[in-house]
């Protein structure tokens, strides 16, 4: 019986020990120091020039480098250099969203992509022997790839992502600074 009482006492001793005190909340303590900025997930865009060949079949890559990151829930779009207008007394490139099917004689040819958190593939595809494209079409071709972080994306969900121009004001991007790379 001593044993229990002994058991008894002790678990009350516990109870009392871990109940918290009531009473009105002190004065605030100062506040702590600045911790380090987290990470922003900034658009990059680059310019990829290809040449399209038969033994690359109509095929060149891009490897992504170390100076940014691209994540599985990104977005990779792919812009062709489509045309060059003249606006207001200046030249400027018509970018075009890809995929892009352009006719050709009794068929089609089209420049479209892929990509993986690793890389980008252009290539083109059709319904035409490629090999009889002229070599407007397949030297020399500039691309244009953003890379959209998710989050960015879901501030900007009424962006036309069809239209460079827009991408570009939405996401502030400058163009100034954009690397031109060569394809693979």
């Amino acid at each position: 019986m001593k044993r229990y009482s002994l058991l008894a006492a002790s678990l009350l001793a516990l109870l009392f020990t871990f109940q918290g005190c009531r009473g009105p909340e002190g004065v605030p303590g100062p506040e702590g120091p600045q911790g380090p900025p987290g990470a922003e997930l900034l658009p990059v865009v680059f310019q990829v020039t290809s040449n399209f060949t038969a033994a690359g079949n109509y095929r060149t890559s891009y490897t992504f480098t170390n100076d940014f990151e691209v994540y599985d829930s990104d977005v990779v779009l792919v812009y062709l250099a489509y045309d060059v207008a003249t606006v207001n007394g200046n030249e400027t490139i018509i970018w075009r969203a890809l995929p892009q099917v352009i006719p050709a004689g009794d068929g089609f040819f089209q420049y479209n992509y892929d990509y993986t958190q690793y890389d980008v593939e252009f290539f083109l595809d059709g319904n035409i022997d490629l090999s009889t494209l002229d070599n407007s079409w397949t030297q020399n071709q500039m691309f244009r790839v953003a890379i959209l972080p998710a989050e960015a994306l879901a501030r900007k969900a009424a962006v036309d992502l069809n239209n460079y121009e827009e991408v570009v004001k939405a996401y502030g991007i400058d163009e100034s600074k954009i690397k031109t790379v060569t394809a693979k």
